[in-house]
């Protein structure tokens, strides 16, 4: 029986497993997982793999970020960026000869992930697949025995993988027990199921206020010290940086993994006419997006939600309410890249809004902040009147 040890607890992962609602997932064959970046791999995976073919092109991999001490290789890719084992019709050739245990682990277990916490293991896909940002196929509530599979294999890869949640703050010097926040958690949940809400952004909003109305008495969210520049020009300087961060020109030579606190605070503080320029922005109107882009917004902001990847350890040690503003922010980017693509005279559909979620989702799992970096996010993102500004540019 697959168990693990939390808190002093023997738990039952199997048991404790907790899988969203609404979200699909099946493999839908595009190939696009296997293309541009390398793959992780670990001695057995090598070992296998150079068992059933000569040319496979494996790299000794020398990485000091402790998600990757599992592995001690990486599968090359070819000059054109596809796996050096995709066929022409996008398929694996080591699946389709010696099945799919010959694959990279990491293969078999993409695009699953797993969020560890005090009350149990919460499931995630990445929106980096095509087969997550499509929704095909089965629902994942419909797929348990699938995912104990993959959680074992998770348990494989990372056996030391546990956050630590003892620290939880519903806002920056204010302790959040974790019975607390499931408590918080939950009306959060209830909110994003609500058919009140229009929008994503509104649905974020309003978590927010849930959580501001949850504050003791003398907590003061308002932690900007004081500057010259305004409020408005401070929201755009956060929005320049987290384009730097999350949307880069290109997403697979782009190396920076954290947020560059030092420059965005120089900005803040000697703010650059240049720096602040969205009135063109301002200026387009989306409105509503189509029914399948604003179905895939819900969709990506609710399953980071219910895995808890917005806060404390799962996302640079943010508080609560931090944690929930950040996101929204990270939400706000995907309306404003799409209204850029727009004055570009591009027609966004489906697919583009989809590509654009992918390049955040794959960011998002890239980023590594310092805790400098963390420091000043904790500080900028704690007001709930930062994202409330924010809406009159992303509407």
């Amino acid at each position: 029986m697959l168990s693990s040890c939390m808190g002093g607890r023997v738990v039952n992962l199997v048991q404790s497993l907790h899988i969203p609602d609404h979200i699909r997932f099946e493999c839908s064959g595009c190939g696009n997982c296997c293309l541009e970046w390398p793959v992780p791999a670990t001695t057995e995976d090598v070992a296998r793999i150079e068992s059933l073919t000569t040319d496979a092109p494996f790299r000794a991999l020398k990485s000091g970020d402790q998600k990757f001490r599992g592995f001690s290789h990486t599968l090359e890719k070819r000059e054109d960026g596809r796996c050096h084992f995709l066929t022409e019709n996008n398929r694996c050739r080591l699946h389709e000869e010696h099945g799919c245990d010959a694959k990279p682990a990491m293969c078999r277990l993409f695009p699953h992930a797993f969020s560890f916490t005090p009350s149990g293991i919460y499931v995630y896909v990445s929106f980096a697949s095509s087969g997550v940002l499509s929704n095909h196929g089965r629902l994942l509530n419909e797929q348990r025995e699938l995912l104990e599979q993959r959680l074992k294999l998770y348990e494989q890869l990372f056996p030391t993988t546990r956050p630590d949640w003892s620290k939880l703050q519903l806002l920056d010097g204010h302790a959040l027990p974790w019975d607390d926040f499931l408590r918080i958690d939950k009306q959060l949940l209830d909110v994003f199921d609500s058919p009140e809400f229009d929008s994503t952004e509104h649905r974020l909003l309003e978590c927010s206020r849930v959580i501001a109305a949850c504050l003791p008495p003398g907590a003061d969210p308002e932690s900007m010290p004081p500057v010259e520049a305004s409020p408005a020009t401070i929201d755009h300087i956060i929005l320049k940086h987290l384009f730097n961060a999350y949307l880069p020109a290109d997403v697979f030579s782009h190396s920076e993994f954290d947020i560059d606190a030092r420059a965005l605070m120089t900005d803040i503080v000697q703010p650059k006419p240049e720096q602040m320029d969205f009135e063109k922005l301002q200026q387009v109107t989306l409105g509503r997006l189509d029914e399948d882009t604003e179905q895939l917004i819900h969709r990506f902001a609710y399953a980071r939600l219910f895995a808890k990847l917005y806060l404390g350890p799962n996302f640079a040690y943010l508080s609560l309410l931090s944690g929930i503003h950040h996101f929204y922010f990270v939400v706000a980017l995907i309306r404003l890249r799409i209204k850029q693509l727009q004055l570009d005279g591009h027609k966004v559909d489906f697919l583009e809004a989809a590509e654009v979620v992918r390049t955040i989702e794959r960011r998002l799992s890239q980023m590594n902040f310092s805790p400098q970096s963390s420091a000043v996010m904790e500080v900028l993102f704690s007001s709930p009147a930062r994202p409330t500004r924010l809406q009159a540019l992303i509407r």
